[in-house]
């Protein structure tokens, strides 16, 4: 009799449809008001905020597939839902209706009971292509300050942090509202923060910080400026000559295998020797240089190049 009691004490975790020999755990509505029901409604408001949604595709796409609504049983497939709800029977219409319960006290929230549904009160608005706009790019980070620090750095600007990745010594910070970025900028950029500074961690300099579209725009920059300079070496063929040789037995294979030690051979567009001098068509300045430093290896143990000598030109 005190069984069948305590699980009609339970209806507002089984509503009027209670079976008195399911596995109920929680002991007294009180502590289940006061633990189960406020952690579900907490994690199911998270998994459809703002900050999740934008990087969480698999409940983006059932928003859209269900005009906003996204069923219940979508949640009981997430890993801390099932911790939440370990102790019941899983996938049961036990574990729904506790989800329809505890999510009947949400503000931002709407439950629709018979069809096992739940979407917001307010619509999502997909802006998730704005994300560089609304991200900063951090560097100089020392490498024992970990992502849960970063975090609560820059929380101090803008609470709704969307996301903290950090490699090695540089990260990237993503916000919520896309003013955060100028103030976190202004705020930390060549400063050390007071949570490194009370954690004695060594840094030198502070951190460098700047929006995420800057540091895009740097980086193509630069990388264009180097694919200029590949192409200036590239379009301006070196000629190499090597004098005074024993050309006897010099054959022109020999020498583009020796070439072909010090350099790529397609760089190397032409061989010609005539009489002691040998002219070597190179395709830049570092293929010159590069088979100028093999010749000079090759003369210590090959007499042909023993007193010959090299002229770029």
């Amino acid at each position: 009799m005190k069984n069948i009691n305590q699980f009609q004490s339970l209806d507002c975790q089984l509503g009027d449809q209670y079976d008195p020999t399911a596995k109920i755990v929680v002991s007294s509505r009180q502590e289940k008001d006061d633990y189960l029901l406020p952690r579900i409604c907490k994690q199911i408001e998270f998994y459809l905020g703002d900050a999740n949604l934008l990087h969480d595709n698999y409940f983006r796409r059932l928003l859209q597939e269900n005009q906003g609504w996204i069923p219940l049983e979508a949640f009981l497939q997430c890993n801390k839902i099932k911790v939440i709800l370990r102790n019941y029977p899983k996938g049961s219409k036990q574990q729904v209706l506790i989800l329809i319960y505890a999510l009947k006290r949400s503000d931002i929230l709407e439950v629709d009971e018979d069809r096992g549904m739940v979407k917001r009160r307010i619509p999502f608005v997909d802006n998730s292509h704005f994300m560089d706009e609304r991200t900063i790019y951090v560097e100089n980070i020392p490498r024992v300050v970990d992502q849960q620090l970063l975090h609560q750095i820059f929380s101090r600007i803008d609470k709704q942090v969307l996301q903290v990745k950090k490699f090695d010594t540089y990260g990237f910070i993503t916000f919520l509202n896309i003013e955060s970025v100028n103030k976190a900028i202004q705020v930390c950029n060549n400063l050390i923060p007071k949570e490194i500074m009370e954690r004695e961690i060594m840094i030198k300099g502070g951190l460098r910080v700047m929006s995420k579209i800057d540091w895009l725009n740097y980086k193509n920059q630069c990388k264009q400026l180097k694919q200029k300079k590949i192409n200036e070496l590239i379009e301006e063929p070196v000629k190499l000559k090597i004098k005074q040789i024993q050309t006897q037995d010099l054959k022109i294979e020999e020498l583009r295998i020796a070439v072909g030690h010090a350099v790529n051979p397609r760089l190397v567009k032409h061989i010609n020797i005539e009489a002691d001098t040998c002219v070597i068509e190179c395709a830049n300045q570092f293929a010159a240089d590069s088979i100028k430093l093999n010749i000079f290896r090759i003369q210590n143990y090959d007499d042909r190049f023993c007193n010959s000598f090299l002229d770029i030109s």
